[in-house]
């Protein structure tokens, strides 16, 4: 096969998607002595075909060396499912660098003594890549090739009786298939999801090959339908992993799609808060167990804060949060904990809140915010309510508050605010 490849010359063709997480992988050095012990057939293996294949085929030039060798084993003492995946990968790079298969769906519309018959499927003209790539099917049904006004002598005509069955259970190339259709997870998260699932119970085993719904899954699964939102459907992580991949492609704002996407989870949470008793229900059912009614204390949710400014170390917003014990207020950044950037407000402020108003001089992106000061706490230099910005404008309003920051990398917002409050008041109060 691969000499044919290379007397129609090489197709090479680029793939529709990368997940960027490694470069193709591809053979790098032709062998014919690697044993399957596998079962799958035994015995020393001549090549992917069967046959044995020259020293000279064009795999053998690609690069130096194969390596397959697992455990301190060199490449000639690859076996068992090492070989099987060595198979796969110089099919698939055979099948990469080979013509497409061609052929048609085709309708036939049969007239046998004046009794019609309609047949359809897919005419196979030329296999090409097919026969190097037998993991790869063509959908629909194969038949034979027919030409316009052919006429044929039946080989076999019969009735015959059948019912309908139901489908396959899932095996994991087939939820694998799923994935990558509705766009969930790359090649390098797959196993990672489909492992959760089982440690998770959702689904189980069957001959270790085909998954089987656990009750504690089919009775999240009906619990969420009765809610009336598709929790149990793919569309929610799509969105997610869609918005994801426009902000590594730089078509989206990251900040954006954090808020927007804490936004929808949340109202997909507090949903599930009010209508817990639905899924209680039938988990109740699957799990043989009654539903026990909510305690008095119902959770609840804040609102996703409004951005004050960006933050000066990695660019995300930052917010307004309060400390555990209520005795300051503090902005916080978005990526928090990868990013620990902080600027701790004084305890004489005992109300604080974003404005609508962006400050005019620092930019659409840092907005005034609304301060209530302890009484008489700020005078004579404002009033116990007082809307200001902390975004670098007014330094004399920084001195006063005598701000803290705390993880802030070195930026030229802060130096410059530094330069300039040493040489106007002499000491600055942030550092």
């Amino acid at each position: 096969f691969a000499n044919r490849v290379l007397e129609s010359g090489p197709n090479p063709r680029v793939g529709k998607k990368s997940d960027q997480a490694h470069p193709p992988i591809h053979p790098t050095k032709y062998t014919c002595n690697l044993e399957d012990t596998s079962g799958g057939g035994g015995g020393v293996s001549k090549g992917p075909m069967g046959t044995p294949r020259p020293k000279d085929n064009f795999l053998a030039s690609a690069v130096q060396e194969i390596r397959l060798g697992a455990k301190g084993r060199g490449v000639w003492d690859v076996e068992g499912d090492e070989w099987r995946v060595y198979e796969f990968v110089v099919r698939h790079f055979l099948a990469c660098c080979s013509k497409d298969a061609e052929g048609l769906e085709t309708v036939v519309d049969i007239d046998i003594n004046e009794e019609k018959f309609v047949a359809s499927g897919l005419m196979i003209i030329a296999r090409n890549y097919l026969d190097v790539y037998p993991y790869d099917k063509w959908s629909g049904k194969e038949i034979h090739v027919y030409q316009q006004g052919q006429t044929f002598e039946p080989t076999n005509i019969e009735m015959t009786e059948g019912t309908t069955s139901a489908p396959n259970l899932l095996t994991e190339a087939d939820l694998i298939a799923l994935m990558e259709k509705h766009g969930i997870g790359t090649d390098a998260t797959h196993a990672d999801h489909i492992e959760k699932i089982k440690s998770r119970l959702y689904v189980g085993l069957e001959n270790d090959n085909y998954f089987v719904p656990g009750q504690l899954g089919m009775g999240l699964v009906e619990g969420y339908d009765s809610m009336g939102f598709p929790m149990s459907k793919p569309n929610l992580r799509a969105e997610l992993e869609a918005d994801l991949k426009r902000v590594c492609e730089g078509t989206r704002n990251p900040a954006e799609v954090l808020r927007e996407q804490l936004a929808k989870y949340k109202d997909v949470f507090r949903i599930a808060i009010e209508q817990a008793a639905k899924l209680d229900t039938a988990l109740g059912q699957y799990l043989e167990e009654q539903a026990q009614p909510p305690g008095d204390s119902l959770v609840t949710l804040e609102e996703t804060p409004e951005p004050a400014m960006k933050c000066p170390s990695c660019g995300l917003d930052m917010v307004l949060k309060t400390k555990r014990d209520g005795t300051s207020k503090y902005l916080s950044c978005m990526a928090y904990p990868q990013c620990r950037s902080a600027l701790w407000f004084p305890r004489n402020v005992e109300g604080l809140t974003v404005s609508e108003q962006s400050c005019p001089q620092c930019g659409p992106d840092v907005k005034k915010l609304n301060f209530k000061f302890r009484r008489g706490s700020m005078i004579p230099y404002c009033e116990d309510n007082y809307t200001g910005c902390v975004g670098g404008c007014d330094l004399q309003f920084l001195e006063m508050l005598d701000i803290e920051t705390s993880g802030w990398q070195a930026n030229p917002l802060l130096q410059q605010m530094r330069v300039k409050q040493q040489l106007d008041y002499g000491s600055i109060a942030i550092g």
